[in-house]
């Protein structure tokens, strides 16, 4: 959710609301450690490797933790996914293919299946 607040209306809710001001530090917080982790990322880890880790980070963020078979409800165009990992598209279409050939990950449409979360994480795991 996008909510668009004046200023002046955001500088008195801080003031007089330490709930609201705890809630904005701690998700500044969050997105300050993920950021760190992709940067860490990006820095020790392969084009693979990091390609598996936006996978998983999508599964959580979407809230749908399962050690099962998962579709990701939004659409994954090559170009987003190649921003996130760092890479570029035409890379994100191997890595892709790459996945589904290990049978890691399946297509349909736009739409990314992974078929076993729990086997994903593991590689991970075993890279890292």
């Amino acid at each position: 959710t996008i909510t668009f607040i004046k200023p002046d209306e955001f500088h008195n809710r801080l003031e007089t609301e330490s709930s609201f001001a705890t809630k904005l530090v701690k998700q500044v917080t969050t997105q300050m450690q993920t950021l760190e982790q992709r940067f860490k990322n990006y820095q020790s880890l392969d084009a693979y490797t990091r390609t598996i880790h936006v996978l998983l980070q999508m599964v959580q963020l979407l809230g749908l933790e399962s050690s099962q078979k998962v579709v990701l409800p939004i659409i994954f165009k090559r170009q987003l996914l190649a921003q996130l990992v760092g890479i570029t598209p035409e890379t994100a279409s191997r890595l892709m293919a790459r996945l589904a050939k290990s049978r890691l990950i399946t297509q349909s449409g736009h739409h990314i299946v992974i078929p076993d979360v729990r086997q994903l994480r593991d590689l991970v795991k075993q890279t890292s």
